[in-house]
């Protein structure tokens, strides 16, 4: 009998084990992907940073004749 009562928690464990695997492999794909959208969105405003930086440059350089 208590062999038998073994068997059946190492196969809950078993059970239970597989399916907390499955369930934090999934939040580390989700985890993963969000940090994919972030750092392209991080990209674009840098990107964006650069082009309003050069054009501030432009616009406050001593050789724009808007600025004479």
């Amino acid at each position: 009998m208590s062999n038998k009562i073994f068997i059946i928690i190492l196969a809950v464990t078993i059970v239970l084990q597989i399916s907390f695997s499955f369930y934090y492999s999934s939040e580390i794909i989700n985890q993963n992907n969000l940090l994919n959208k972030n750092l392209s969105q991080l990209d674009i405003l840098e990107k964006q940073q650069q082009v309003l930086e050069k054009k501030l440059a432009e616009l406050t350089s001593i050789s724009n004749p808007l600025n004479q």
